[in-house]
């Protein structure tokens, strides 16, 4: 909404459930709300820019990126084992099959087998997980904002979309920032 030559923020639960009660009115001029997010976006990039805050961080995503490397070995090595144990328990039955195997001797061993690949499958799902889910890539998507923004030192939308999730305005015009990391966030919090 605009109000002479100022733009302001209005209240969305307000303007949106207003008739239910559910907040009260309140807005917040544009261009406060701005200086009060880019400051709080230039001291956490202060604190990042610390030359021992960088050699913590460096060395903590140097230790997850090796860690990932050695959960990505071992996933291809269980995921051999796991071949093998298939065309193992396929090479059984064919054994069963042919005679060579009485009844149960193949059950134990079938069973002792489908044991050992249950629990090969549980480790690759494990791993999987852990993979898809690591850190590393946000670490390095947080580097490249903050490189875009140390050269760019102004606010736009794009840095804006690019780092915050949400902004939250109270009644008492106090901006709560939300940001989309988590290493912000926890910087955002000291």
């Amino acid at each position: 909404m605009q109000v002479g030559n100022f733009y302001y923020f209005r209240c969305n639960t307000y303007t949106t459930g207003a008739r239910l009660g559910l907040c009260t009115v309140h807005s917040i001029r544009m261009d406060y709300v701005e200086k009060i997010v880019l400051d709080k976006i230039k001291k956490i990039l202060q604190n990042f820019n610390e030359k021992d805050k960088m050699i913590d961080v460096t060395k903590q995503k140097l230790e997850e990126r090796r860690k990932k490397n050695i959960y990505i070995k071992e996933l291809e090595e269980s995921k051999i084992k796991l071949s093998k144990l298939v065309l193992e328990i396929d090479n059984l039955y064919n054994d069963k099959l042919s005679g060579l195997l009485s009844q149960d001797d193949f059950t134990r061993i079938y069973e002792r087998k489908k044991q050992e690949k249950l629990q090969i499958q549980n480790r690759i799902d494990i791993l999987e997980s852990y993979i898809n889910n690591n850190i590393v890539n946000e670490d390095e998507l947080i580097d490249k904002l903050i490189e875009k923004f140390n050269t760019n030192l102004t606010i736009n939308r794009e840095l804006l979309t690019d780092l915050v999730d949400r902004i939250e305005l109270d009644e008492n015009k106090k901006v709560y920032v939300y940001f989309k990391f988590k290493a912000l966030a926890s910087e955002n919090m000291s």
